[in-house]
């Protein structure tokens, strides 16, 4: 085909019966994945109002021991405007599908995009049934993932105001990580879309003998491109919920959380009862110690943190560091450990107790309160010494460094 600047230009690419795996080899990607490829590529029109389109279809997909189905995907570009078409068929003959049209407008100053918030867009997706543990092979944060999403939500009108309707529901879930300590099971998410408002219709984790519950909303934004939200609303609750059970962090928490926004303002009150933890102190020092600094980093990822032609997409607003509703958050939290909280190494073994109040005031955050070391006994050249008493007093302000006593 050709390519021109100044002239129209038609060019094409077609890929037939291509080997995923060994495409997938040929780009780097350590991604376990198979299947038959088919894909296409072409431009039309001038560069400066370009009609690109592209299509998509990987037949019996595999991905590690799971057989995923067939996948078929369309995209067009024109009209300064992207829309797309995808569908996915697993063996089981459930359906994932979705479509949608984005407004797209190419900077006048550089050759990134804008999306503009007051054009029409549109996002629909449906899901049958999916098996959640097919996403085992590809995710490497968890030992195992199971459940079952299903899904039929779409998103219309513009970015500025965007109108929500259906519904997204994960069931029966499990997730697991035992470096971490990790073992969440019964895990059940449902989520609805009424007009302005994302619901948190159900929210529920169980781990040991615990729960953890949530229920809220999430209002439209007064301005999508700033990040300010009109209303929202989030309520936590834990009772003997097992937050990690792991051989470098046990803990187990009883509490209750609330958060409101209203008007780029928002609250935060609760109150959490560590009712048994247990913190193995060389993890962290090692964790810490770990971390390498830039120049430690491998040449290549030093490479890819330098200056570089990202092309990136951006919104009519330039980013903000950091949403309004956060720079106005304010509140309490209280933390009060009774007793039975553990810190522990080869040389050192304290339970401490006390109670600690944390004060929220946008970027800052202030401790009240104090942590006393109920017993315990430490090593210094062999020797074992007993804590007969100690206290750490944090008496707010900017330094978060007790007095100790």
């Amino acid at each position: 085909g050709k390519i021109s600047f100044e002239d129209e230009s038609r060019f094409d690419v077609h890929i037939r019966n291509g080997d995923l795996e060994r495409i997938l080899g040929l780009l780097g990607s350590s991604t376990r994945a198979s299947g038959s490829l088919d894909a296409g590529f072409s431009l039309r029109g001038s560069l400066s109002d370009p009609r690109l389109s592209s299509t998509l279809s990987v037949a019996d997909a595999t991905s590690g021991e799971y057989h995923l189905g067939d996948l078929q995907a369309d995209l067009l570009y024109a009209d300064s405007s992207l829309s797309w078409n995808t569908s996915f068929h697993q063996p089981d003959g459930n359906r994932i599908t979705g479509s949608g049209l984005l407004p797209l407008i190419p900077s006048e100053d550089d050759d990134s995009f804008r999306i503009p918030g007051d054009r029409p867009l549109r996002f629909l997706l449906a899901i049958d049934r999916f098996d959640v543990s097919t996403l085992n092979p590809i995710v490497d944060a968890a030992d195992r993932l199971d459940g079952v999403l299903r899904a039929d939500i779409s998103i219309e009108n513009t970015l500025d105001h965007p109108r929500v309707d259906g519904y997204m529901l994960l069931d029966s879930a499990a997730f697991l990580n035992t470096s971490l300590g990790l073992s969440y099971d019964q895990i059940r998410v449902r989520v609805l879309g009424e007009n302005e408002k994302l619901l948190l219709d159900d929210f529920r984790i169980r781990s040991g003998e615990g729960i953890l519950t949530a229920s809220g909303y999430l209002g439209r934004p007064t301005d999508f491109l700033d990040r300010s939200l009109r209303q929202a609303e989030l309520n936590v609750q834990a009772r003997r919920f097992v937050l990690a059970n792991g051989r470098n962090l046990e803990m187990t928490i009883d509490g209750d959380m609330g958060l409101t926004a209203a008007d780029d303002s928002a609250s935060l009150t609760g109150n959490m009862t560590i009712v048994r933890s247990n913190f193995w102190l060389p993890a962290f020092f090692e964790q810490m110690r770990n971390r390498p600094s830039a120049g430690e980093l491998p040449l290549l990822v030093q490479a890819t943190q330098g200056d570089r032609d990202t092309r990136p997409l951006v919104l009519e607003a330039p980013a903000k560091p950091s949403p309004k509703l956060f720079k106005n958050l304010r509140g309490t939290v209280r933390i009060d450990s009774p007793r039975n909280t553990w810190f522990r190494s080869p040389d050192i073994n304290l339970e401490i107790n006390g109670t600690l109040d944390v004060l929220i005031s946008g970027d800052s955050l202030q401790l009240f309160g104090f942590l006393r070391v109920y017993r315990g006994t430490f090593l210094v050249y062999g020797k074992r010494f007993e804590v007969v008493e100690g206290r750490l007093d944090f008496h707010g302000g900017t330094s978060l460094f007790p007095s100790i006593s």
